[in-house]
């Protein structure tokens, strides 16, 4: 180890004896310091909270027993606060967990790759597990990564990387990484990695890549325990089911054990996993769906557990205050129409069905369409989260049923007044998705794998509204159909059905443009699709212009005036259609301009 590691209190050396090596490290140095990582692990604690629960013995010897026997083993860890619902779920699959750390550990016994667990953020297939007297003793050893190397072995190596991601390639990529980062010190972290490393290039033909792993070797240090395990790198995906899980499970608080109902049930996924990581097993489990062949694979799936039947979602097979909860993976094909009639049959029966303060969670693709339903009803918003589910986001909300009269009036008047509003459904602009909402979010961390699409679709949107601010700015006529959704686009001029353009018209001063002067001039705007929408087929008006905010206008100053330097005659003029903006759009005369390094007629 370095010379970070040494205690700051050095032994004083005598005269006749010789100088000890700057990296040399005592027993006592390091007892000390692995003392001191174990004192911050478990601080504000008093010195009876720190000893040993009565189980813990058991659950020594069960994994004595498992070592022994060469049981291959599985650290199961949730960054979510689901410890509970994990070591509940773990037992209700048949698996005896035990306490190791921050996280449980189990036999796999006999499968070659483990459950699929729904609180669980982190799965690690173990191929080396340090304990109690072994663990002290590795602690104090002055050769450490001796020690370290010799916990690697060929056979658990390959043996736990077929149980992680199957031997997909003979020379898997692979990256080192701590769970417990905020408690171990840099430079012994750093002396474990590299002692990791020196003992995987000697054991097996393995290569370190830190940008393009396909495995992770995860390194355990606890307090008193040292595991290393393999896990696959798609681990996004499973922290993205973990927070849904989280989210709608926690949201949902149904702890009395009273029955569960899905309207949309289809394979049965949703209800599944409820009656595997519930809080109380629900008394009753009911579920409907329009497919019969999807109600045979989700009876397959359920069991005798779960009652049911074909129906459209509103006719459950409860008693008025019977459930406890609805859960609801709403569908989102379709007719608006037939969307609309199918949300509003959703939420009457959910509010006919639940009992006092039950909780309605439902993931919908279509929140404003889903608002509409909800403001009729004797509900209250606990929350609403977005979600991200094959590049479309959607967005999961919590509703509360209300029962109190003053509750019930005071919707009343809301509802009242929102039916007399222009816009029935209450909207909110979203800033990162660029679309409207009809429920408030909560701001929370988001999965990588969430913030990775959301920052291409803030990319898009933030670079179309740079070409429209950039447009107006040069004194181009902008305009252009608003969508659904508030998402720009981009359109390309014709003149006369032409593909050349032909030289700008005379300059407007300061006019506004209406449809009658695009039509004089003959522009057709050319969409995204490739469909040719003729501006005549538009309404009698102006063209909407999406605002701008002054942040936007800000960022794109100076390659505006770097364009505007460039300017040269012939250039092709430039049309940027959006939506999503409101009032007529403003415009001076046409500039044809030439961005840096752009080609004539391009932008």
């Amino acid at each position: 180890p370095p010379r970070s590691l040494q205690h700051r209190a050095k032994p004083a050396r005598s005269a006749t004896s010789p100088a000890a090596p700057s990296t040399e490290v005592t027993a006592a140095n390091f007892r000390a310091r692995a003392a001191i990582a174990a004192a911050a692990k478990v601080a504000q604690c008093s010195p009876t909270a720190r000893a040993r629960p009565s189980g813990a013995g058991a659950s020594a010897a069960r994994l004595q027993r498992w070592r022994r026997t060469q049981e291959p083993l599985v650290l199961c860890s949730t960054e979510q606060g689901l410890e509970e619902i994990l070591s509940l779920e773990l037992r209700r699959s048949g698996l005896a967990p035990v306490k190791l750390g921050s996280a449980w550990c189990v036999s796999r016994g006999a499968h070659t790759r483990m459950l699929q667990l729904y609180s669980a953020t982190r799965v690690s297939h173990l191929f080396a597990l340090v304990i109690d007297d072994e663990f002290e003793a590795l602690t104090i050893a002055e050769d450490l990564a001796t020690k370290l190397e010799a916990l690697l072995e060929p056979g658990a190596l390959e043996e736990a990387l077929d149980a992680a991601r199957g031997k997909q390639s003979k020379v898997p990529r692979y990256d080192i990484r701590f769970s417990s980062e905020r408690t171990l010190e840099p430079k012994l972290r750093q002396v474990v990695s590299e002692s990791l490393r020196r003992g995987l290039k000697k054991q097996v033909p393995w290569r370190f890549d830190e940008k393009r792993p396909q495995v992770t070797l995860w390194v355990h240090w606890g307090p008193s325990s040292l595991a290393l395990g393999l896990a696959s790198v798609l681990s996004a995906e499973r922290r993205n089911l973990c927070r849904l899980s989280a989210l709608g499970l926690l949201g949902a608080e149904a702890a009395q054990g009273g029955a569960l109902a899905d309207p949309c049930c289809g394979h049965g996924k949703v209800l599944q996993l409820a009656l595997r990581i519930w809080p109380k097993e629900p008394s009753r489990v009911v579920g409907q769906d329009l497919r019969q062949a999807a109600l045979k694979t989700a009876q397959k799936t359920l069991g005798s557990a779960a009652a049911l039947c074909p129906g459209d979602g509103g006719q459950l097979a409860l008693q008025p205050g019977e459930a406890d909860a609805v859960l609801c993976d709403l569908p989102n094909s379709g007719e608006p129409e037939e969307c609309e009639q199918l949300y509003h049959r959703v939420v009457k029966e959910a509010a006919r069905v639940l009992r006092s303060q039950g909780r309605l969670v439902l993931l919908c693709g279509q929140p404003e369409l889903l608002a509409a339903a909800v403001v009729k009803g004797p509900w209250k918003t606990r929350g609403a989260w977005p979600m991200t589910r094959k590049a479309e986001v959607e967005q999961l909300v919590c509703l509360e049923k209300m029962e109190d009269a003053a509750d019930r009036r005071a919707v009343e008047a809301a509802s009242k007044e929102i039916a007399d509003a222009p816009d029935a459904a209450p909207r909110r602009r979203s800033r990162r998705f660029g679309k409207d909402l009809a429920f408030d979010e909560k701001k929370g961390r988001r999965c990588a794998r969430c913030r990775r699409v959301d920052s291409l679709e803030q990319l898009v949107h933030s670079t179309l509204a740079e070409l429209v601010t950039i447009a107006n700015e040069a004194g181009v006529p902008t305009g252009g159909k608003a969508r659904k959704g508030a998402q720009s686009q981009v359109g390309s001029l014709r003149f006369n059905g032409e593909r050349r353009l032909p030289p700008a018209p005379a300059p407007l001063e300061s006019r506004q443009i209406s449809v009658a002067d695009g039509e004089q001039h003959g522009m057709a705007l050319t969409g995204l699709g490739g469909s040719r929408q003729e501006i005549s087929r538009w309404k009698p008006g102006l063209l909407p212009l999406a605002s701008q905010s002054k942040q936007e206008i800000d960022m794109v100053k100076k390659w505006h005036k770097a364009s505007r330097k460039n300017c040269q005659t012939g250039c092709a003029s430039v049309f940027v259609g959006t939506g999503g903006g409101s009032g007529p759009a403003r415009v001076r005369a046409p500039v044809r301009f030439k961005p840096p390094g752009a080609k004539a007629g391009h932008l």
